[in-house]
């Protein structure tokens, strides 16, 4: 197994030895670090999207063996034929039920409810209604989707043990974050004598009295696991011309607001990506879109 992933017994253990001593650094940093309650409340007030219920349906489903049978059945539903009475009659699972999916009676469910493709189609649809028919297993399927229930956040009672995690690691990694900085820039770097390499880190941008440095740039491009993957000399250009200023927006825009969160009332920390989205969700926490919004998007 250590061969395979390029080691010798010797590099291998060189490779442990490191990451147990980076370890140990970082409990050394960080092992003091705790979290408040108020910490925890406001973490998960501003980072309620991953705490989320998933999306569930009432539903009902009819299950045969026969496609063109399927199809006539959902000609018939579309024609105004009760869903449920047809269930009784053709459906292969849940007939007595009226096809109902989770009890006697259509009960909130999510996707393992259904087979993978089925859940593909009764979770696009985006009001009640019939799904297409879907085959899986040899089997055809038809559902009526009665009620859909969207995410919404799972109360903090129910949550607290991840979001207290989730926080202190948001934590821990700004302060690994903030004692970086500080090495890099306390740091004496020497380039060897006649080295053509250059130590120069210019600004590329400012954002109020902060500053974006070639470095940061060049950091944040090339540790996009997307660009890793398309690095060629036939990409070259494109990453310089293209994906170069586009990730400098991008970092312009992190720092606008990492900066205004500071002015918005409730307590961001973490990482300065977390801290952006986190400020960008919270501002737009009570965002909505009507019917004619959504059809002029």
């Amino acid at each position: 197994l250590i061969g395979g992933a390029g080691y010798t017994d010797q590099t291998f253990r060189d490779y442990l030895r490191s990451q147990l001593q980076i370890q140990a650094w970082e409990q050394e940093i960080t092992g003091e670090v705790e979290v408040t309650d108020a910490e925890i409340e406001s973490f998960y007030r501003t980072n309620l999207d991953a705490y989320q219920t998933d999306p569930r349906v009432r539903a009902r489903q009819i299950v045969v063996d026969d496609q063109d049978l399927a199809r006539e059945l959902r000609d018939r539903a579309l024609a105004g034929e009760s869903f449920a009475d047809l269930a009784s009659e053709a459906s292969l699972e849940r007939a007595e039920q009226g096809g109902a999916v989770g009890g006697e009676e259509p009960q909130p469910v999510g996707r393992p409810a259904f087979p993978t493709p089925v859940a593909t189609q009764v979770f696009a649809l985006q009001v009640p209604g019939l799904t297409p028919v879907v085959e899986n297993a040899g089997r055809f399927y038809l559902v009526q989707v009665e009620e859909i229930l969207p995410a919404e956040p799972r109360p903090l009672d129910e949550v607290r043990d991840q979001v207290r995690e989730d926080a202190l690691a948001a934590k821990r990694t700004a302060v690994l974050d903030r004692h970086v900085e500080d090495l890099v820039a306390d740091a004496e770097v020497d380039l060897a004598e006649g080295s053509d390499l250059t130590l120069a880190d210019p600004v590329v941008a400012r954002v109020g009295d902060a500053q974006i440095l070639a470095s940061d740039l060049v950091r944040a491009t090339y540790t996009n696991p997307q660009i890793q993957q398309a690095l060629s000399p036939q990409t070259a250009s494109l990453i310089v011309d293209f994906f170069k200023p586009t990730i400098l927006e991008q970092l312009i825009d992190r720092e606008l607001a990492v900066q205004g969160a500071s002015s918005l009332d409730a307590t961001f920390f973490g990482s300065d990506a977390l801290i952006a989205q986190s400020a960008l969700d919270w501002v737009a926490r009570e965002a909505e879109a009507d019917d004619e919004e959504i059809l002029a998007f």
